[in-house]
């Protein structure tokens, strides 16, 4: 036998062998593809459904819907109202011994105030780590004249950026957030009944995009939401350097509060037909809904105004939306 007629048995052979092993590991692995294949097919199945217009149709409608409200089973304030409104009657030691509680309520007051502060305060929603933060303004004269962009392109909440070894994105680091008032609200009851509502009346919330603001709301009691009086939104520079979300001039969502709980009421339904400008028109209904409000201020950037540039059109949504009170600047002019 020739050398040639040598290699084409072994090929045979190798061959023969090939077919056989495959057919024992079909025949031992049939019974795995049965059963595995109504779970492949069914996600095949929704693979289609997910690209459906009937699935982002109803995916829009659950983005719409304002998130439940999940009450706190013991009230944190003295007095607080229980079921049905009732107040709760609570037993609570006099704290005589403190010096502070010797004092008269409007000199406690005052020292309340003077520790909170009554300068900026900024809210943001940090999508790195998916948390509102708060962050006091750190150079108030600059951001008045120049906006919240300070030198050196850094934000009042922004310590240090970086960028990612494959150079694809930035990585950043924050300043210390807080405002340094939660020691004093933690110190006891009565401190927190006396103090908490001027946490919320006494500073200027400054707020930039529209995920901040509804994060905002929805994590504060109403009685707390109706205590802000001092409210500022200003949209320049929005979007830089990734750290803010939806614009004024987006759809409205509360996506964001997938799988988070809320406290505040006041988020009205959206309209999920809504695909333009829906995000403003939601933030005037909200902060129309508040009922302590007695300063607003809207700094917009006359390239992201929410209404596509038309500047007259704005002033007709501000005055039917409520804001004939607010102050209004646009291309540094007051309206």
């Amino acid at each position: 036998m020739t050398r040639y007629a040598q290699k084409k048995v072994h090929r045979r052979h190798e061959s023969g062998w090939f077919y056989v092993v495959v057919a024992g590991v079909l025949i031992c692995a049939s019974p795995l593809i049965i059963a595995a294949s109504p779970a492949l097919c069914a996600f095949k199945a929704y693979s289609c459904f997910v690209r459906s217009e009937a699935y982002k149709k109803r995916d829009r409608q659950k983005d719409c819907k304002p998130p439940k409200t999940v009450k706190r089973k013991r009230a944190l304030s003295i007095g607080a109202g229980g079921k049905h409104g009732k107040p709760i009657n609570q037993v609570t030691a006099e704290q005589e011994s403190s010096p502070l509680f010797r004092l008269p309520l409007e000199l406690r007051r005052a020292i309340y105030e003077e520790l909170i502060g009554e300068g900026d305060v900024h809210m943001i929603w940090t999508w790195q780590d998916m948390q509102l933060k708060s962050f006091r303004c750190l150079r108030p004269d600059t951001h008045a004249k120049k906006g919240w962009r300070h030198e050196a392109g850094a934000h009042c909440w922004l310590k240090n950026s970086f960028p990612k070894p494959s150079g694809s994105n930035l990585v950043y680091t924050f300043q210390q957030s807080g405002t340094g008032v939660v020691p004093a609200l933690q110190s006891c009851r009565r401190v927190y009944s006396e103090m908490i509502d001027l946490v919320y009346s006494t500073p200027t919330f400054l707020i930039h995009d529209y995920d901040s603001f509804v994060m905002f709301t929805a994590s504060i009691l109403p009685a707390r939401f109706a205590a802000i009086e001092s409210l500022h939104f200003d949209n320049r520079d929005e979007g830089e350097d990734r750290l803010l979300n939806r614009s004024l001039s987006a759809s409205a969502s509360y996506r964001i509060l997938r799988g988070r709980e809320a406290r505040n009421t006041l988020l009205p339904p959206l309209d999920p037909t809504e695909l333009g400008n829906g995000a403003f028109r939601a933030l005037c209904e909200i902060v129309c809904a508040m009922k302590g409000r007695k300063k607003l201020w809207v700094t917009l950037d006359h390239r992201r105004l929410p209404v596509g540039g038309d500047v007259q059109v704005l002033f007709e949504q501000l005055e039917e939306a409520g804001f004939k009170d607010c102050r209004l600047r646009i291309h540094g002019r007051d309206g």
